[in-house]
């Protein structure tokens, strides 16, 4: 049981791990100001969906 659990808690870090990876090279590969990470997240997704 707790061996479960182990390899549970070990996928969600690997994949919070992917996830903040992912999102801080969106922010330093945007174009836009970095002055705010949410503002630069949204402008970036409504420049994908165009």
């Amino acid at each position: 049981m707790s061996h479960r659990a182990l390899m549970k808690t070990t996928l969600l870090e690997k994949a919070i791990t992917v996830l903040i990876a992912l999102i801080l090279t969106f922010i330093l590969f945007s174009d836009d100001d970095l002055a705010s990470p949410r503002d630069t997240t949204m402008a970036g997704l409504q420049h994908t969906r165009r």
